[in-house]
């Protein structure tokens, strides 16, 4: 039924797509387990091959609320629900599929914490998210954010390094560097590291700013503005470096000494690969390779918006692309509504298996030849 995918260069690892599932709204890479809709109004969790009712009202979906996505929390299965006016829902359950708890009100820290966050009338507190335990004897008046037992509490303008009590230990001001909403990239090397403008690091026993790091081609974004849209950073794992990816490139930093180790245009490293494609959204990082969702922009000149949706793989080490395909192909896109949406679909990785989820809901699975 499906046809291999053909590399589009010697030495190009090879995938055959195996499978494609329908009405799928989360997925878990790392173990293949997904969320999805059967008889167009309840919804199901897929854990190991078995199906497992988890929506008990049918109509909640029409009240804005869905699941938006699942992660492994220690031995347990969290399933993430958006709601309407950010009261979002975690559902954990068994590894066996029988629902151990559920938590109201509550918001994702990110894969680096064991906690999740808590937000009422009263504030914000950090909980576990197996016993539903406070973390903070009080409730503190701003977001949190929680990596190997440090907890900050964090504003528009500010960052504060709290204690277990939720009283400041220091706050940094953000007023002087910030001129728009900032992301947390992570901790390392005694660094709070953030993503501003410039990325900026930020001691985390004194609260004082010790490094403003390069952003990542801001002087291209000042000549060419209207192809400069954004841009995302993120810490590799392995070493702590910070990866900084723009549309045009890639920017590492070493966070031990706050260098610039590695910079490079993908059109010019990769000018037959990567640097041939128009992207949908920005490359995110997974281990030490970049996955990526577009258009080749020859095609894109050619056929404008009924080009082929393609996805790809892109090493960080060798700096070549080492897959691609068009995961919904030209003649296809002109006969169906199947789209690549840029801001749900994205490709993952998992062991030797391929995943990526389009704007119709349908999940497609490749596996490694």
């Amino acid at each position: 039924m499906y046809k291999e995918t053909a590399p589009a260069t010697l030495g190009m690892d090879e995938y055959i797509k195996i499978k494609k599932i329908q009405n799928v709204f989360a997925l878990d890479p790392a173990t293949g387990n997904y969320v999805h809709m059967k008889d167009g109004s309840e919804f199901y969790l897929s854990l190991n091959g078995v199906q497992i009712n988890i929506d008990f009202k049918p109509y909640r979906i029409v009240q804005g609320t869905w699941p938006e996505f699942i992660a492994t929390i220690e031995n347990y299965i969290g399933v993430w629900w958006k709601g309407s006016r950010g009261k979002n829902k975690l559902q954990i359950y068994l590894s066996e599929g029988e629902l151990f708890n559920v938590f109201k009100e509550v918001y994702s820290l990110g894969p680096q914490s064991t906690y999740i966050g808590k937000r009422d009338q009263e504030g914000h507190n950090l909980i576990s998210p197996i016993d539903g335990k406070e973390v903070l004897t009080k409730r503190v008046p701003y977001r949190l954010y929680e990596e190997n037992g440090l907890i900050f509490g964090y504003s528009k303008t500010k960052i504060h390094r709290l204690d277990h009590t939720g009283d400041v230990i220091w706050t940094c001001s953000l007023d002087a560097v910030a001129s728009k909403k900032y992301e947390i990239i992570g901790i390392a090397h005694g660094m709070l590291w953030i993503q501003l403008p410039d990325i900026i690091g930020i001691n985390i026993e004194t609260g004082e700013i010790s490094h403003q790091l390069s952003d990542c081609y801001a002087h291209i974004a000042n000549k060419y503005p209207e192809l400069y849209r954004e841009r995302t950073c993120y810490m590799r794992e392995t070493d702590k470096a910070i990866i900084a990816i723009s549309c045009f490139g890639v920017k590492i930093f070493d966070t031990a000494t706050a260098e610039c180790i590695e910079s490079y245009f993908f059109q010019n490293v990769d000018p037959l690969g990567i640097g041939s494609f128009l992207f949908y959204s920005l490359p995110i990082l997974q281990g030490n390779s970049l996955t990526f969702v577009g258009t080749p922009m020859e095609e894109r000149y050619l056929y404008l918006a009924m080009s082929g949706d393609w996805a790809g793989i892109f090493d960080l080490k060798t700096r070549k692309m080492t897959w691609a395909d068009s995961v919904i192909p030209r003649q296809e896109k002109r006969t169906t509504s199947r789209r690549l949406d840029p801001k749900m679909s994205r490709l993952y990785i998992s062991g030797d298996k391929l995943y990526i989820i389009d704007f119709d809901y349908t999940l497609y699975i490749y596996q490694r030849k």
